[in-house]
């Protein structure tokens, strides 16, 4: 036997969420505004504390400045072919392709290799850090203040750290070679930049003498 409902009265229960109560936990513009209003100190203090933040930070942190270079390796896909079977090849539209030790790519490995940084870590530069002295120089393992239990444990380290502050990137249609190097000087930055490529330049010129006495 069941009992008629009560008029005015709703069943409860799940899946059957008051509207009345829902409306009223809804904020409208108006008690936004009000709710802003009343506690206008924190709205207004904490931009302008993110902002003092910011500022503070960015004068603590010392700026960096980065140098950019770039170069295109020279290639030279048919030097080991004779004239006449290179040119038949050419004729037929066969790729001899570039020789790996040719490629961008090989020289974006040189540049990361552990024998031409440590070359680029203890030359001497133009030490930035002292203006007031004229001509003053300094190895870079000493301007990027790198130190360790040794001399073997300071190189180790210096290589990690110019790891950090170079980059090298390969454009493969271009096979253009873009090298970046940050540094907190600018006369620094372009200084390690140009030392990288006198030193790439170097390499291949001796690379290529070893080649020309292989082949005679």
């Amino acid at each position: 036997m069941t009992s008629p409902e009560s008029p005015g009265l709703r069943p409860w229960g799940p899946g059957q969420p008051d509207d009345e109560a829902r409306a009223s936990d809804e904020i409208g513009p108006v008690e936004l505004v009000s709710m802003l209003l009343n506690h206008w100190r924190v709205t207004i203090a904490f931009p302008l504390a993110l902002a003092f933040a910011t500022g503070l930070v960015s004068l603590l942190l010392p700026p960096t400045y980065t140098a950019t270079t770039t170069f295109v390796p020279e290639k030279n896909a048919q030097g080991r072919l004779p004239a006449g079977l290179a040119g038949l090849a050419t004729q037929f539209g066969m790729s001899l392709g570039a020789e790996a030790s040719q490629s961008p790519r090989f020289y974006a490995q040189v540049v990361r290799s552990r024998e031409l940084m440590e070359h680029v870590l203890l030359i001497r530069y133009l030490d930035p850090r002292q203006r007031h002295v004229a001509n003053d120089s300094a190895s870079l393992l000493v301007i990027l203040g790198v130190r360790g239990r040794d001399s073997a444990d300071s190189l180790q380290r210096g290589i990690r750290k110019l790891n950090r502050i170079i980059s090298v990137r390969v454009d493969d249609q271009t096979s253009i070679v873009t090298l970046k190097v940050d540094a907190q000087y600018p006369v620094l930055a372009a200084a390690v930049a140009n030392k990288f490529v006198e030193y790439l330049n170097a390499f291949n010129a001796q690379y290529r003498q070893s080649q020309a006495r292989e082949r005679r």
